[in-house]
């Protein structure tokens, strides 16, 4: 587990616990105002506490009979600098596409933003969730931004002979936010400038400040450094929130696999928050990944918070490191998960052991120099395609079993990885086909599979890896034999888990068992669809084994918890595979195809979502209706079927399809 021990100011005296009172607080004019928490962004929130303070009362504050006209005329002044504060706020400080298609933005108001051309909603979005109106006395609230890379004059750290930039003996004690944060007549005078581009914002005091790093190193490009903080000024509870526009946040552990700098590899393991992103073009998914790099401190800070599709961070004084990570497949999410924690932990001097943290460490020259090697390919009897590669050097490290292409087609995940070193036995990887609900479902962890294999995980190794492929697409066997006069394919692309895919020869496995007569029967098969009929596949559905329930990532609600109206987005799907989950206990049956369609009565299903209270009543039917593949949108506002508003609480929303069904919990606050 690679962990950083945090150093915590001590804290101030005089400070005591605020405890909470049970009084509702009321506006000057005495009426009950609710207190929310506010998502919109710092400048936003700035302004409206202004304006709050602002229109209470001509005499609220200075005790005397402000005319009208001049409180307009302030206000009409108030609402320029809004709008100078908006375009502000919508400058693009820094842009960086951490994958293709994808496109990384940090916002002038300290927003990280992630986004797809072809995507309703942001792929992520983040935002400090603060209390408002619950500030001290006097507190600034102006945000400011600042930049700097490593080696600044005043930012010296970690090994530099001038890491104590104002000879006061003390390191990095005012950080770069634009105050005297140690008391001696000085701004910014000793700091800690990070990375090869450092964004330092400051959101005021009552709300925080977050510091992003950025490296020019092209395997960290996929990966966005973070180290949010409370201001110092900041009363109640305030966060860092981050929203997905995927799946439900999953928390797993993270096992992946290391090389040092001498070529030893180790496996270290993480904890991190992951979700799967459906925002691209055809099937091109995307997988998130937030790893909170520091342990939690005793007084909560680091500590999250899951709702479904929100994280929340919990900030204290002292910054929380937090990487936010990006990748094509889970596979590539766990190798960057694990580079993030190594960047965090940082270097050891060998000879006087200390240590400096967010400090990229050298490559492994090994790593740097693999080659992905040639395929071969062969098909058995049963129309089950095998790729195989004969390797030296270790160069399988680099192989992501989901990433194959074979012309424009994607094969999907491999069904089984056979691994057989020189001069011994073929042994089995553990590799199995992952998302995020049988992540959730069965707790198993992202393990990389390569590092339960010392003699995969090395450099020095030699020997043939295959991947399976039981059911590959018609598509994808006639480009391999060649069909109606065209040339066989002879090229495949390979996925690489730190890069880009690679293009690499292609061939037949001429020793492979009887490859004239598989080619033969694949060639004369080429258009047919080698699936199970629809009826056998009901079959096996309906079968004692087990029945299935639909896969509750079918269904999501947002806000969750909400108050004026929900959006509950349902997705009708097409296969097997994605529509149903099976206990962990029983798996699905035997025979089953995952790519087979789905076989509903009359081959669309009857499709309806209903509202239930706690004890199994139902409340109002959103809708009911045959759909066909794709999504539907609905929206709930709190009301039973008779129009009435229902009463705070937690409530079910059912989906359901033909006979098959599933439930999320869904929070109204009124």
């Amino acid at each position: 587990m690679i962990r950083t021990p945090r150093t915590l100011s001590p804290p101030r005296r005089g400070l005591k616990p605020r405890k909470m009172s049970r009084i509702r607080p009321r506006t000057p004019q005495g009426r009950i105002r609710r207190r929310r928490v506010d998502s919109r962004p710092a400048g936003v929130l700035v302004f409206r506490t202004m304006i709050r303070q602002t229109s209470a009362s001509p005499a609220t504050h200075c005790g005397c009979q402000l005319p009208y006209p001049v409180l307009i005329g302030l206000g009409l002044v108030l609402l320029v600098a809004a709008a100078a504060l908006g375009a502000t706020s919508t400058e693009v400080l820094r842009q960086v596409q951490p994958l293709p298609g994808l496109t990384a933005r940090i916002m002038a108001d300290g927003t990280l933003l992630l986004d797809t051309p072809t995507a309703d909603e942001p792929v992520l979005i983040s935002s400090f969730q603060v209390t408002p109106g619950r500030r001290r006395p006097g507190t600034d609230s102006v945000p400011r931004v600042a930049r700097a890379q490593e080696g600044d004059a005043s930012g010296q750290r970690g090994f530099s002979d001038r890491a104590d930039d104002d000879l006061d003996g003390w390191l990095n004690e005012d950080p770069l936010d634009g105050r005297d944060n140690d008391g001696d007549g000085l701004v910014d005078e000793d700091y800690a400038a990070i990375s090869d581009d450092m964004l330092a914002f400051d959101l005021g005091s009552a709300i925080g400040r977050i510091e992003y790093y950025s490296w020019a190193h092209p395997h960290l490009q996929p990966m966005i450094f973070a180290a949010p903080g409370a201001g110092k000024d900041a009363v109640g509870p305030v966060t860092w929130q981050l929203l997905t526009a995927g799946s439900d946040w999953v928390e797993t552990e993270v096992r992946g696999l290391h090389h040092q700098v001498t070529g030893r590899h180790e496996v270290l393991t993480t904890s991190a928050y992951v979700s799967r992103v459906d925002a691209r073009a055809g099937d091109e998914a995307l997988w998130l990944g937030v790893a909170v790099l520091d342990e939690p401190a005793d007084d909560g800070t680091g500590r999250t918070i899951l709702d479904h599709r929100y994280l929340s961070i919990r900030l204290g004084a002292e910054p929380v490191a937090v990487a936010v990570v990006v990748a094509d497949t889970w596979l590539g999410l766990v190798r960057r998960l694990t580079e993030a924690a190594v960047v965090r932990t940082g270097v050891t001097d060998p000879v006087s052991g200390r240590s400096v943290p967010w400090v990229v460490p050298p490559r492994c020259n090994g790593c740097r120099n693999l080659e992905t090697s040639d395929f071969l390919w062969s098909l058995d009897r049963q129309g089950h395609l095998t790729l195989t590669s004969r390797l030296s050097g270790g160069s399988a490290l680099q192989i992501d079993p989901d990433g194959f292409r074979i012309g424009e087609l994607l094969l999907g995940s491999a069904d089984q990885i056979l691994w057989q070193p020189k001069g011994g036995d073929e042994i089995g990887v553990g590799w199995y086909t992952m998302e995020p609900g049988r992540l959730a479902r069965t707790g198993l962890g992202l393990a990389d599979p390569y590092a339960g294999l010392g003699s995969l995980a090395g450099h020095e190794v030699q020997g043939t890896i295959s991947y399976l492929f039981r059911t590959p697409s018609p598509r994808v066997r006639a480009l391999l034999v060649g069909e109606r006069g065209n040339r066989p394919t002879t090229t495949i692309e390979v996925g690489q888990v730190n890069g880009p895919g690679v293009v690499r020869n292609l061939e037949p496995d001429v020793s492979a068992a009887d490859p004239v007569r598989s080619a033969l029967a694949l060639a004369l098969t080429a258009n047919e669809d080698t699936r199970t009929s629809p009826g056998d596949q009901e079959r096996l559905l309906r079968s004692e084994q087990g029945p299935p329930i639909l896969d509750p990532d079918l269904l999501h609600g947002w806000p969750n918890p909400f108050r004026d109206v929900i959006s509950l987005r349902l997705r009708v799907p097409a296969t097997v595979g994605e529509a149903f989950v099976w206990d962990k206990s029983s798996g699905p049956p035997a025979g089953l195809d995952p790519s087979a369609p789905v076989p509903w009565q009359g081959g669309q299903p009857t499709v309806s979502i209903k509202i239930y209270s706690l004890s199994g009543r139902e409340l109002r039917t959103l809708h009911e209706g045959l759909h066909a593949t794709g999504e539907i949108t609905v929206r709930w506002d709190g009301s039973d079927a008779f129009g009435r508003k229902v009463a705070s609480g937690t409530y079910f929303c059912k989906l359901q399809m033909d006979d098959w069904s599933t439930t999320r919990r869904i929070v109204f606050m009124r």
